[in-house]
């Protein structure tokens, strides 16, 4: 699933769950954790910060723009994404991850 399609299915599930019902929070967690896996860097393993990322590769691999000569945590290694010199701007990265905050911070409001 992509980065996009796992912001929806999360905002989806947070504006259905019942607040009341616990199993349905624990799915919601779930869906946030597919949403922050999209948004990891593969290198440091924090939420991503200014995204870059293959310019025409399928993979999702995507790093900060401070950890581009990093080591990636990948296990196996990606033939995809190996030169990370042709690796691109992802601004519509760095608006997912500023949507994923801004859905976490709503979702705290609650108190859950």
């Amino acid at each position: 699933m992509s980065a996009i399609g796992a912001y929806v299915s999360a905002c989806r599930y947070t504006f259905q769950c019942d607040i009341q019902d616990e199993s349905s929070w624990l799915e919601l967690e779930r869906h946030l954790r597919a949403l922050r896996g999209q948004l990891t860097c593969c290198v440091c393993g924090l939420i991503i910060y200014h995204a870059i990322g293959p310019a025409h590769s399928a993979c999702m691999h995507h790093v900060c723009e401070g950890c581009r000569d990093g080591k990636m945590r990948l296990r196996p290694a990606c033939g995809w994404c190996g030169d990370r010199k042709e690796f691109i701007e992802k601004p519509q990265l760095d608006i997912l991850v500023q949507c994923y905050r801004k859905l976490c911070d709503y979702i705290a409001s609650f108190g859950v």
